[in-house]
């Protein structure tokens, strides 16, 4: 198979945009493999930059343990740390500590660490499909580990508007300036 090898552009002027209070890249792949102790299977990868997503993100409290920002400080302290979801630590007995390859197809699978199990994240829904044969999994890591380790693909921007702003004149901002494609 004949391989993309992606560029990526600048990302300061998604931040720079009027109107726009944060930004956050946030890199999703949807059936990513990943092979444990106790078994093989698939699930949604997240990528993000913590310090990024702390700030754009947002989390309906009492849905997590613990304030969305002690997840996202603990997964900061290594490169190689993930939060999995509760599904993946169920059926596949994870803990933390646990190593867990990750990867998908035309790659190698990088090893990363289970750092905290979660039972949502912004963006995922953990319910299950209709097709599926049990709830869905979720790996989140760091963009930067992921993009080094795995492969550089493209990824969403997420931007927190600023009160007064409206989502269709930023969206035209970014249009206009054909910073999206």
């Amino acid at each position: 198979k004949k391989r993309v090898q992606y560029t990526e552009p600048p990302f300061l002027p998604m931040t720079e945009r009027e109107g726009v209070e944060s930004a956050a890249r946030v890199f999703i792949k949807d059936d990513t493999s990943f092979s444990a102790a106790a078994g093989n299977g698939t699930a949604t990868l997240y990528g993000i930059n913590t310090y990024e997503f702390g700030q754009t993100a947002w989390m309906q409290p009492g849905l997590l343990g613990r304030h969305i920002n002690e997840y996202l400080n603990l997964l900061s302290s290594d490169p190689k740390a993930v939060l999995i979801s509760q599904s993946l630590a169920d059926e596949y007995k994870l803990k933390p500590g646990d190593g867990i390859y990750v990867g998908w197809e035309g790659l190698d699978q990088a090893l990363f660490t289970v750092y905290g199990i979660v039972d949502y994240w912004p963006g995922w829904n953990p319910n299950p499909k209709p097709e599926a044969q049990g709830p869905p999994g979720l790996i989140v890591g760091h963009l930067e580990s992921i993009q080094n380790r795995l492969a550089l693909e493209p990824y969403q921007v997420w931007l927190k508007l600023k009160d007064v702003a409206s989502s269709y004149s930023s969206y035209e901002s970014v249009v206009d300036r054909s910073i999206a494609h």
